[in-house]
């Protein structure tokens, strides 16, 4: 059972490809991501898949730092992926659903990389049992996720929901706020869904990253707001992994 309009999905991304390039990852986010892996000792080779690629910024740059890997990007918008296969080496990428099982054939990949994807899924069950299926044993999955314990992106998710039910569901997609899919999920639920699809070694960074600016006038409006109120809370929680409004999570598949 499919968790995911994928229609919203392809409209919003198909029209953030049409309007230019899109990557809101501040440098922050780059190196945030270098820092851990090699803290964690995780070095990446063989094959890595980017699930939820978009133009494969992060596959990409995954390949400029590991040169032992081959990145397979997937994306359910097709213009994201004509975008992302630009003659990169060691890059390719495809479109496709991360809740479709056959997409893959089990034990695919040594790593498996979701840069920013995961609250695309309003439920994650899905996709875990295929990340897990995917994924071969022994191999590494790298998350990167806004924070649902939050409690700056909890007031954003109700904000959007109210948003929706009186402008309309289209409306967030086409001003590129959102898409009505987006769901902010918490260190628990992640913590349990990486425990019931055969992950240990679960390692869990709650951190304040600061996006670059994207999207509409309207969503840039908002994301301001938010890096104002992040950084207010990070200050008074500052050892609380709820405090940070961006999850970083490592986990190895054990069988």
């Amino acid at each position: 059972m499919y968790n995911q309009n994928k229609d919203f999905e392809r409209a919003y991304f198909d029209n953030a490809a049409s309007s230019g390039h899109y990557d809101v990852a501040s440098q922050s986010y780059y190196d945030f991501l270098l820092k851990k892996l090699s803290e964690n000792k995780i070095f990446l080779k063989g094959s890595v898949l980017e699930a939820g690629c978009g133009e494969g910024i992060f596959g990409k740059f995954l390949l400029k730092k590991f040169s032992d890997i081959k990145v397979c990007g997937v994306d359910i918008s097709e213009k994201m992926v004509e975008i992302a296969n630009d003659g990169t080496s060691n890059y390719s990428a495809i479109v496709g659903d991360l809740e479709y099982e056959a997409l893959f054939p089990g034990g695919s990949f040594d790593c498996v990389f979701c840069p920013f994807i995961l609250h695309h899924f309003i439920g994650l069950e899905p996709v875990f049992k295929n990340l897990n299926h995917w994924l071969k044993t022994g191999g590494v999955l790298i998350c990167l996720e806004p924070n649902g314990s939050n409690v700056i992106n909890k007031i954003s998710n109700i904000v959007k929901k109210v948003i929706m039910f009186f402008l309309g569901k289209d409306f967030v997609v086409k001003y590129g706020l959102a898409t009505p899919n987006e769901k902010a999920h918490s260190i628990k639920n992640y913590q349990q869904l990486l425990a019931n699809n055969n992950f240990g070694k679960v390692v869990v960074y709650s951190e304040l990253l600061l996006n670059k600016d994207g999207g509409g006038l309207l969503f840039r409006f908002i994301v301001n707001i938010k890096r104002g109120l992040f950084i207010v809370f990070r200050f008074l929680f500052p050892n609380s992994l709820y405090s940070g409004n961006e999850l970083f999570i490592l986990a190895k598949k054990i069988k």
